[in-house]
């Protein structure tokens, strides 16, 4: 018996007499959508996963003493320092997303089980006291948009997972 698409949150109920052996089987359809944040910035969400720009990162120890408490490592601080670029927009809003088979860790970041690719195009955002500013300086695209992976945003340990939309022509321009 097909019961057909369930609106988004509604319930649905399936009222027959069971009996024996019975298979019930629940498709999940998951769009890639932009929803907007703060600043003009966007997220992307597929389902019930937030999707980020993995960062290459470099992590430096911090070991000191403080009001006679010794923190060395595997107990110290750690700064962690941002190693690829950052600064994207979305340049379009097709998404190609991929999946794979789930490995022994789910949200391992060598090994994302899904991934999205999407257009994106650099922007200028500065840093601001050692960080990125709250928001971009602009939305024109400082040069050609290339195909980058969003993976998971629990895959990450640093990302950026709130980025701009790019300017409007460039997104009519690839539709």
């Amino acid at each position: 018996m097909y019961c057909g698409p369930v609106d988004t949150g509604a319930f649905y109920s399936l009222e027959r007499r069971w009996e024996g052996e019975s298979r019930v089987t629940v498709e999940l359809v998951f769009a890639c959508e932009l929803t907007p944040r703060p600043r003009e910035l966007y997220c992307l969400w597929r389902g019930p996963l937030l999707y980020a720009l993995p960062l290459k990162e470099r992590w430096e120890k911090r070991e000191y003493v403080r009001d006679g408490v010794e923190r060395r490592s595997p107990y110290c601080d750690y700064e962690v320092y941002g190693e690829s670029p950052w600064n994207y927009g979305f340049a379009d809003h097709n998404f190609t997303v991929r999946e794979r088979q789930i490995g022994g860790v789910p949200f391992s970041r060598s090994a994302p089980p899904v991934t999205v690719e999407a257009v994106m195009a650099p922007v200028a955002w500065p840093f601001a006291h050692g960080v990125c500013a709250a928001g971009p300086e602009g939305r024109e695209p400082l040069g050609p948009p290339q195909r980058l992976e969003l993976i998971p945003y629990g895959c990450t340990s640093l990302r950026m997972a709130e980025m701009p939309r790019t300017a409007p022509a460039a997104w009519a321009d690839r539709g």
